[in-house]
């Protein structure tokens, strides 16, 4: 019995460890943050001195470090909500950040710009353009990443043409704020993300047909490879810069438009194809979600596209635009949509059979305006066959109707010469009145 009574004991005594290490491991990932109460005014010291546990010499200026990372956050009487963000150099500010105000399976992740309103050596206080905080009595503020201006100087090439605008630095917290009899209060949590380390934006050009002017498809898409291992991608939500013109294809100059915001998510089973609407078009099917070496398999790609794709491992067909083309001799040009700033959100995938949905951390990255698959050289000698062809018949036709076309002429000069004297009557009637009347 007494050997019993230790037992008892003993299995009390791991069962009190075991929860203490539990309780201690939830603590070491919850945070709490003094949120400060701030407006658009006050400095970013200031603010971040209502915190008792602030130290203004734990953020030092650090000259070849260009990072970015959040401090804090704080909601405004006003319904803003501020960032305050430590960036050791001292050099760049943080130009836009990524928030989800819903959390788990419903994460959706917006880009907002960011304001400057203050900036205290390393430290800075920013206000998040058009956010309005909820009234809701609990909030949710998921920030997986901020950004800043790229600089060529310091930053890593993309590959091939691509540009880069902002790059993309992991913040991965979420902050809970709740309202509770006008009280509020405030915790922080770390959250995993998934990091693309290998990008590049380009498009697949897609003959639907030709008849006087070619009509085409271009399919966008995004290659990437991740910090984390995926065996099945199953959704993922990007932004991207939609650009409407026209260009010229004497000069190569492009015409904006207009210009939209677009957010988009694909799933693994979406299957979608190029509509053919003339002659020489062919029928193109593709999935959303493909792997790099699928689409390397089954596209007639370039060379070049081919060296950049070489070590990417999911690819994202993730927009259809239009591509209309004018080979006349007078003004030969085309309507086309440029895609721009191309940055992944979330991604949703299985790995070892565990299930992940999480915010990523991607720069804003564009392609160019050249396709990546090869275009095929008959279709332009037809173009030309057809062109060719399409100004004998209008000679043609022109002399077929020749005697019709005089008669118009003569009718239309007829007419000018009648307009012209209605017009000199006009003109000179007063002066006749006066003439007579003296």
């Amino acid at each position: 019995m007494p050997l019993k009574r230790r037992s008892d004991k003993s299995i009390l005594t791991a069962f009190l460890v075991v929860l203490l290490s539990f309780i201690l491991m939830i603590a070491s990932f919850v945070a709490p943050v003094n949120l400060v109460f701030a407006d658009d005014v006050s400095g970013v010291i200031t603010d971040l001195s209502q915190d008792e546990n602030f130290d203004a010499s734990q953020y030092p200026i650090v000259e070849d470090d260009n990072s970015l990372s959040v401090v804090t956050l704080a909601e405004t009487t006003n319904s803003e909500l501020l960032v305050y963000v430590y960036q050791p150099s001292a050099k760049y500010e943080a130009t836009s950040i990524n928030i989800s105000t819903a959390i788990n399976d419903s994460l959706f992740y917006q880009n907002y710009s960011l304001e400057l309103l203050d900036q205290e050596g390393a430290l800075y206080k920013f206000k998040v353009l058009d956010f309005e905080v909820k009234q809701d009595a609990l909030r949710y503020y998921d920030i997986s990443s901020i950004f800043r201006a790229y600089d060529a100087s310091i930053d890593k090439p993309p590959e091939g043409d691509n540009t880069i605008s902002e790059v993309a630095f992991e913040v991965g917290k979420l902050w809970t704020a709740s309202t509770v009899n006008g009280e509020l209060t405030f915790s922080c949590l770390e959250t995993e993300t998934i990091e693309v380390t290998d990008k590049y934006v380009g498009f697949i050009r897609y003959l639907n047909g030709f008849w006087l002017y070619s009509d085409s498809c271009d399919s966008h898409f995004v290659a990437f490879s991740t910090d984390r291992p995926i065996d099945k991608l199953m959704e993922a939500d990007l932004l991207y810069i939609a650009e409407i013109g026209s260009g010229s294809l004497a000069t190569g100059r492009f015409t904006v438009d207009s210009t939209e915001e677009i957010y988009i998510t694909l799933e693994a089973s979406e299957v979608v194809s190029n509509e053919v609407s003339g002659l020489f078009g062919q029928k193109y099917t593709w999935n959303r979600i493909e792997s790099a070496a699928d689409f390397l398999a089954k596209e007639d790609l370039t060379d070049e596209a081919k060296s950049n794709l070489q070590n990417k491992q999911w690819v994202l067909r993730f927009a259809e635009t239009a591509y209309t083309e004018y080979n006349g001799l007078y003004n030969p040009h085309y309507d086309a949509t440029r895609v721009s700033d191309v940055t992944i959100l979330r991604l949703k995938f299985e790995t070892e059979g565990q299930v992940f949905n999480l915010g990523v951390v991607d720069n804003k990255q564009s392609g160019d305006m050249n396709p990546d698959n090869n275009q095929n050289w008959l279709i332009d000698i037809l173009k030309t066959i057809f062109l060719v062809i399409g100004l004998i018949l209008l000679v043609i036709l022109l002399i077929v109707c020749w005697p019709i076309v005089v008669v118009v002429l003569k009718f239309l000069v007829k007419a000018v010469v009648w307009i012209l004297k209605g017009l000199w009557w006009l003109i000179t009637a007063p002066f006749s009145i006066f003439k007579k009347e003296e």
